[in-house]
């Protein structure tokens, strides 16, 4: 287990067998009637993300998760459902529900991409 911070600046024990990789990718959430948020995420997982962005959020709400991934001319769109899980001062996590086959390949890719450890990544996402 590793120490972390909390918003408030204590030190919180993680307590994840898998590992979630710190990236800046930008998402949107969007939540029924007319909930959206636009930012970075602080870390993201094959089963959710931490956008830093939460005012107005409700825990509990059904949600839709966007990120698209440019490079140069060419654009991929991700698609996902999910459940908003947790709000905080700093930012709302996102449990995904679903996802299609193509938006898991890309996830995969921007997980092992972004971690820490490239290699535990894979192994681990090679499940």
């Amino acid at each position: 287990m590793r120490g972390d911070f909390d918003y408030k600046g204590n030190v919180t024990v993680e307590k994840r067998r898998r590992n979630r990789s710190r990236c800046r990718i930008e998402a949107v959430v969007e939540t029924e009637p007319g909930g959206f948020w636009k930012g970075p995420c602080r870390d993201i997982s094959m089963h959710g993300l931490y956008l830093t962005r939460a005012a107005g959020a409700a825990a509990g709400a059904r949600c839709r998760v966007a990120i698209t991934l440019q490079d140069g001319a060419s654009q991929v769109a991700l698609a996902m459902r999910g459940r908003i899980v947790r709000v905080e001062p700093a930012g709302m996590a996102v449990a995904f529900e679903s996802m299609g086959a193509e938006t898991s390949w890309h996830l995969r890719n921007i997980i092992v991409v972004h971690a820490a450890d490239h290699a535990r990544a894979r192994g681990e996402l090679s499940v």
